[in-house]
């Protein structure tokens, strides 16, 4: 028989992660990615500021991060609805009414409904505007209405997010780093926090896509998921428009610093 001396039993990168809530995470005062790069375009008032970036483009990477790395908490975070059926009229205002007035019945109890009907049809009397609206925006509002706090998406959404997650996992290209042997193991959206000395001693937080280790050959590799509506020969541009060199930088350092900390993934 063969004795190993100090041989550490295999650790789960996932005991040095910062195990709170998503909205935890997001609440956090700390430094992130999004917070630094906003900070490179638009100054310091970036680091001060609350305001969410929303753009149909970052809706759709968060549901297919969602259905890859996080399936279960889909019905938690959005809400399939058929809402390329409404115009962009009615939608416009019915999220102006919803924002207002939240606990209605009806779209037709709303206060003072013409205020939010302005000069749309300006040759049409009222009851005909007030009837149109009600009727158009009717079925969105109850969209709303049950859709509270999550993301609301169409079926043709959900359909090209299931269709971009099936080519990740089965493309020559990219199926591999969805694959593991008996010496590795993948982790989704685990989230980190530390100190940075070259930073002021700055606190940051980073929430990874997907971490894959290989505890044999002793390798972490990080990987953080893009979609783009542009071509992908072109998405050097992106990295540069984007900053993602400045999320590759801080991600890498974060993990290494955690990592090289730890006496069993040093």
């Amino acid at each position: 028989m063969v004795y190993l001396k100090n041989m550490p039993m295999r650790k789960s990168l996932k005991e040095l992660s910062w195990n709170v809530q998503e909205k935890i995470y997001r609440a956090d005062n700390a430094l992130s990615y999004s917070k630094l790069s906003q900070f490179f375009k638009n100054g310091p008032k970036a680091l001060i500021s609350n305001e969410k970036i929303d753009t149909p483009s970052l809706r759709f990477g968060s549901l297919v991060d969602c259905i890859l790395t996080a399936p279960e908490e889909f019905d938690d975070r959005f809400y399939v609805a058929d809402i390329d059926k409404f115009s962009d009229t009615f939608r416009a205002m019915t999220e102006t009414i919803y924002s207002d007035n939240p606990n209605l019945e009806s779209i037709s109890e709303t206060p003072d409904l013409m205020s939010y009907i302005g000069d749309w049809q300006p040759r049409w009397g009222e009851k005909a505007k007030i009837d149109a609206v009600v009727k158009g925006c009717s079925d969105y509002y109850t969209v709303l209405k049950y859709s509270t706090g999550k993301i609301v998406i169409s079926p043709k959404e959900y359909g090209e997010a299931q269709q971009c997650v099936q080519t990740l996992k089965t493309h020559p290209f990219t199926y591999q780093i969805f694959e593991c042997n008996q010496d590795e193991e993948i982790f989704y959206q685990l989230k980190f926090k530390t100190t940075i000395e070259d930073c002021d001693n700055s606190k940051v937080r980073i929430m990874t896509d997907c971490i894959k280790i290989n505890h044999k050959e002793k390798w972490i590799q990080v990987y953080d998921l893009k979609t783009t509506g542009k071509d992908e020969e072109k998405f050097e541009k992106s990295f540069d428009e984007w900053n993602y060199w400045i999320q590759a930088g801080l991600y890498q350092d974060v993990v290494d610093l955690i990592t090289t900390a730890d006496n069993y993934f040093s």
